[in-house]
Formats: C-alpha cells, structure tokens, sequence
C-alpha cells in the first residue's frame, strides 16, 4: 500500500521507488494511474433557479500532472440536469453550478474521461405560495418561490371553502410567480395549492377576487349612447342592485354577466352638458349586493375612462356673416375651444341632439377674404375637455353672389330681385282685369241682343196699330237731330263700344 496526498493530481504518473541509497527503481508511466474519487453518500438541496454546489472526495483536481483540463462531467442521466462550470479546490473538493429543475431525489453521476468515479443526490426545493395578484386581462399571479419554469409540469388546483376543487390553467411559470387562467364559475372565494413535479406547495389562501375592468378605449361619444363595460369576476353584480356612473354620469345598466357589462348613456340634456364631455372621468361600478365593492376603472398610469375625442369630418362654406358649420363627432361643450388659421372660432353653438355638428363666428373672416378662397387653404382644430383634434387642411368657400354697394339701397338685398317681383305681380293683375273685362264683353253684348228683338218688336207693333195710334198721340213737325259726321266719329263709336275704354273713361257717346 502506498498512501499519497490527497491533493495529489489525477492522471498517469511515473512511480520512482528507492531504498533510501543509490538503488531506484522507475515504473513505465502508463503503469501508473491516479483517478479522482467522489465520496459517497452525498446530499444536495437546490432552489428551482440552480445552485453552486461543492463536490467533495480526494484527488478533486481539475487539471492533471501535464496541465491538461481533466475530462471531468456531471449529469442526471435521462433526468436531464446537469452541474456545469466545474473549479477545483485544495483537492479535496471541486464546484459546480447546478442548472434550474423541479423535484426531488435527482441522481446525479460523475465521469471521469467517460467513466462513472461516483455520484451524489440533489432535491429542488418544493414550490411556495405567499400572495395573490390579479392582472387586467382577468388572469391570476401567485407570488411566492421555487415555482420553477416548467408549464407542462404545473398544476393549479383551485379549493372551495366547501371542499370541492378544479384546476386552473397555467399559462405562464417563474421561478418567484406563476400565471394562471381562473376556472370558469360563480365563485369568488377559493384557496390555492400548486404543485410541480412530484412536489406541491403549501395551502395558499382563501384569497377573494376582485372585480376588475379591462377595457380603457373610448367607447362612447360625448353624447351618449351605449358603453360596453369588458373585464372579469362580476359575480355579485345583478343588473338590479348595480348602478354605474362615468363622472357624474349615470350609465343605465341593460345586460350584465360574469365578464361584461352593457350599458346605456343617454342623449346629453344641455343642464348637464359639462358631465357630458370628451375628456377622462373615472368609471365606477356599485353594488347593493353584500360582500361587493366599488370597482374603479383606474389603469397603472391612473388613467380614467376615456369618452372618444373630438373629430371633424368636413365644413360648411362660410356665409356672409362670418358663421361656419363645423361637421363631425363628440362636440362636448366642456372647455370647448376652436381654432380656424389658429385664430379663435367664437360663440360656438352645438347641436345638442347629435353633438355632430356645431356653428362659430369666424373672428378672422375679413382677413381671409382678401385671398382667393378657390387657392388658399386653411387649418381647423378642435379641443373638448383636454382631448385635442387638428384636421386635415380644409380649403374653405364663401358663400359668392352678393355684392353691397355703397349706393344707397331700398333696403332689399337687391333691386333686380324686386323689380322682377312686382312686373310679375303687374301682369297677374293686368290678366286677371282682362279676365273680368272680357267675360263682362260677352254680357253685354248677349244683353243687347235680347234688347234688339224687343226693338223689332215693338217697331212691328207700331207699324201694324199705325192707324190706331195716329188717332190718339200726335207727334208734330220736330226731327232728329243730325249726328256728328266729323273725321273720327267712327272711330269714336266704334271705340265707345268696347267695354274695358267705357269702363276706363266712362265715357258713353252711343
């Protein structure tokens, strides 16, 4: 038996053997092998994250008698870890740094160039739960340590108070959390066991969920209209003992489950306008129900609900008394400010039924006429309570056709207009007496007919009771008396006949 160092170097070696004088006695070098050798019965513990572990047994050197690296490994075999890195000491001992696992009683083997000199046992932690978190999008995080990494090796079993379990859905694992789906149910209240491998966690819990609002997006314009409410564990919320406010508005609740929340904002009533705005308020859900909470629709950041910002779609042109209509959506009239060529849109008046268009006085009209309109192009911005639309360049229109003199006028927007006016009701009325003249005509003229024949008649009379009449009247020697036989005379009779010159001149020469 020959004792050497225990930190003599592995490898082959020459063995030189003396007795003490001048007799020495050489061994061929490949004669001779010191191998390292792991001392037995070794146990390791590790978190789920690794851990530097220190080997100990004799000749634990790394580099050999030529200062060569000596092929040193350790695994698990089929277990997959491994112990990498591996640093020599005083020969004694060697380290190495455990990769992350999960579980208990890992064998693990060292080679030395390929052959087996030993092995020792390593236990990952078991995992431990401490504290609960509820993430926006309705997941649920578990705070605690040696959770490890593993998702297909993870199970989260959720407990009732009344003994009953279900498992969730691990979606995600860390060494100090672990991220998991929430079964599906009507339950709020529940305590939490994890286990990894072969190992589970302890009892965590009862924890109870919160209501928790998801969306952040506007959702609905300043005046009003239906506000979908998307987040997790609504559980105790009934559409009859819940009341949701955004500001100081009340949204009227008309359906409501488990994940969503509908409700409705009616059209702005103007004694309420400014809580009808396009800017961020606070979005809160109450409940009559016991055991509920107010739920408050804050984000990380501290931001609120956002109603949805202002936007212009297009304009009118611009009349002659500087008003324009301005056309688009969320026109809240909270901190309402309009800039046109970045001069201020004053006076502005909102349609309070659609909040889709409004009317302003153009403060700079008079400058932007002196250029041509058809050529120059002007900007236009809106901002309703904080929220800020800049629109595309607009090329406004005036509306054209009407140019003031500085003649005096009637008082009519324009003389040609009123002129045409009264020749047409000139000629209405000319038609209409020409009507009533030319049916009189026909009267009349039906009139002396039916004297003519009693004429007739009578001249017959007298001709036939000549003799007798002759009896009783004498006439005398008187005559007529001769008619005008000057140049017009026709004429005038002839004139005299027609009834619209006798009823002109009331002139009647027959």
């Amino acid at each position: 038996f020959i004792f050497l160092p225990n930190n003599t170097q592995p490898g082959f070696m020459n063995l030189v053997v003396g007795d003490g004088g001048s007799e020495t006695f050489t061994s061929p070098r490949y004669n001779f092998k010191i191998t390292p050798t792991i001392a037995a019965g070794q146990t390791f513990n590790s978190t789920t994250s690794g851990k530097i572990l220190e080997i100990k047994g004799i000749f634990m050197r790394t580099v050999d008698s030529d200062g060569r690296d000596v092929p040193l490994t350790v695994d698990s075999g089929s277990g997959g870890l491994v112990c990498n890195s591996l640093k020599d000491g005083d020969g004694l001992s060697f380290t190495c740094v455990l990769g992350p696992g999960f579980g208990s009683s890992h064998t693990m083997n060292v080679y030395y160039n390929l052959k087996p000199i030993g092995s020792f046992a390593v236990s990952y932690n078991p995992p431990y739960l401490s504290t609960i978190e509820q993430e926006k999008d309705g997941t649920i995080k578990m705070i605690g340590k040696d959770l490890g990494e593993s998702v297909k090796d993870s199970i989260i079993t959720v407990i009732y108070s009344d003994g009953n379990t279900v498992n969730g859905t691990v979606i995600e694992g860390r060494h100090d959390s672990l991220t998991f789906k929430y079964p599906v149910g009507n339950r709020n209240n529940a305590s939490y066991i994890f286990q990894l491998g072969d190992q589970k966690s302890n009892k965590a819990g009862p924890f109870t969920l919160k209501p928790i609002i998801e969306n952040t997006d506007p959702a609905v314009p300043c005046g009003g209209g239906v506000v979908t409410i998307n987040g997790h564990y609504f559980f105790k919320y009934t559409k009859d003992t819940t009341a949701i406010t955004i500001g100081k508005v009340p949204c009227n609740i008309s359906s409501i489950n488990e994940t969503t929340i509908e409700c409705l904002i009616v059209p702005n009533l103007r004694s309420l306008s400014p809580y009808y705005t396009s800017g961020t308020k606070p979005l809160v859900i109450s409940s009559s129900n016991p055991g509920t909470e107010k739920v408050y629709q804050l984000t990380p950041a501290g931001l609120n609900y956002k109603f949805a910002p202002p936007t212009i779609t297009n304009t009118s042109a611009i009349d002659q008394t500087a008003l324009i209509t301005i056309y688009g959506t969320s026109f809240g009239d909270a901190n309402l400010e309009i800039l046109i060529n970045d001069k201020p849109c004053t006076q502005p008046e909102i349609n309070i039924h659609t909040y889709s268009s409004l009317t302003c006085n153009v403060t700079n009209y008079d400058e932007m006429k002196i250029y041509n309109y058809t050529n120059t192009k002007f900007n236009i911005s809106i901002s309703v309570d904080g929220q800020y639309f800049i629109a595309d360049i607009f090329q406004f229109k005036y509306e054209s056709g009407i140019i003031y003199s500085e003649n005096k006028s009637t008082g009519f927007p324009n003389e040609m207009y009123l002129g045409f006016v009264v020749f047409v009701i000139f000629i209405a009325l000319i038609s209409f007496a020409a009507k009533n003249q030319i049916e009189k005509y026909f009267e009349e003229r039906k009139s002396r007919k039916a004297f003519r024949s009693l004429d007739n008649l009578r001249l017959k009379l007298r001709q036939k009771h000549a003799t007798e009449i002759a009896k009783h009247y004498t006439f005398g020697e008187q005559s007529a008396p001769k008619p005008d036989k000057s140049t017009f005379y026709d004429i005038r009779k002839k004139l005299s006949r027609l009834p619209l010159i006798r009823r002109c001149f009331k002139e009647h020469t027959d």
